[in-house]
């Protein structure tokens, strides 16, 4: 068929008259969002921890990586020195990079997602490159599904966003579940209670 006799078929089969959308009053799950969320983390292979405020993350995060490794820390409130990436001649500087320590903007109950903008995140690659991912979420920041994270995002201003759910996983290598098979082999989540 020809470009216009398909598009001869679809206007002669198109409907005529108006259709509104339906009404997609999706209900919250029940229970704190916190409490859904953290139950979501081992099913998205991610480690778990709560910190009561910012100078916590620091000791949390101290805790699970004591040694001398590379760090790239994008929180200003959490008092652990690392690269700066602002002063990268080259991205390729960051090969090898251990650990990155990165801020949420909302986290999602549902499914364990945590919502990355450019506003955390001055270069993409950071949370695929690391070995080690550590993500920081205000409680505050929780929601209870999607259907809540597209209304808020309505009023956000971002180029670049990500949604991440634990470290990567494939199942396609010998029909095994194998987790860190891209990007970083193990990822933290840090829900902060107290942001001040």
């Amino acid at each position: 068929m020809s470009r216009k006799e398909i598009l001869e078929n679809i206007a002669r089969n198109k409907p005529s008259g108006e259709y509104k959308l339906p009404d997609l009053t999706i209900r919250p799950q029940e229970g704190k969002v916190d409490e859904l969320f953290e139950e979501m983390m081992p099913k998205v292979s991610a480690k778990f921890e709560k910190a009561k405020d910012y100078s916590a993350v620091a000791e949390i995060i101290r805790k699970h990586f004591p040694g001398d490794i590379r760090i790239v820390n994008l929180i200003e409130k959490v008092k652990i020195p690392g690269i700066n990436v602002s002063k990268l001649k080259n991205i390729k500087e960051l090969n090898l990079l251990d650990l990155a320590i990165i801020k949420g903007d909302l986290a999602v109950a549902e499914n364990g997602a945590i919502w990355v903008s450019d506003q955390n995140l001055p270069h993409r690659i950071l949370p695929f490159i690391c070995e080690n991912l550590i993500l920081v979420i205000d409680k505050k920041n929780i929601v209870n599904n999607m259907h809540e994270v597209y209304r808020l995002q309505n009023n956000l201003d971002y180029n670049y966003g990500v949604f991440i759910a634990g470290p990567s996983k494939t199942a396609d290598i010998e029909q095994s579940l194998v987790v860190g098979a891209q990007g970083p082999r193990n990822m933290l989540v840090i829900l902060v209670e107290n942001q001040a």
